[in-house]
């Protein structure tokens, strides 16, 4: 069952966009992200606990074909995760929480195991609604 959840995610976040909110920027990271989901663009946004204002990953969630936004909650402020929150629930972005910048196959157990599948597989459909096919529905 996992390798079929897991399939589905990956075929589901490729050529989709995913940012990456929290801690400092680790370009071997974000490149073993991109890799591993078939990304076209990883968005990391760096903030810093002393840093007050989540100003700084706000508009990236503007981004066009995003479709999940990782918050590393332990190199972030309490305040950024509210914020993030906030803002991912209106805009109807799936917000997975994670206690560092995590692994890929972490990232990909984590959006299995904390029923995240709905969530990304609803953005995907809004963001490529040509292609239904790949989660069972009728084009």
């Amino acid at each position: 069952m996992y390798n079929n959840e897991e399939s589905l995610i990956l075929r589901a976040l490729g050529d989709l966009i995913l940012l990456l909110a929290g801690g400092n920027l680790r370009p071997h990271a974000v490149r073993n992200i991109r890799a591993r989901f078939n990304l076209p663009l990883a968005i990391c946004c760096p903030t810093q606990k002393s840093a007050a204002s989540p100003r700084s990953f706000e508009s990236k969630l503007y981004t066009p074909r995003l479709a999940l936004v990782v918050c590393a909650r332990g190199l972030t402020r309490t305040q950024h995760g509210r914020v993030l929150r906030e803002m991912c629930r209106k805009l109807g972005l799936a917000l997975l929480d994670s206690n560092h910048n995590p692994h890929p196959n972490v990232l990909i157990a984590a959006v299995v195991g904390e029923r995240f599948i709905d969530p990304v597989l609803g953005r995907y459909k809004l963001l490529k609604p040509g292609f239904t096919c790949l989660i069972g529905g009728a084009a």
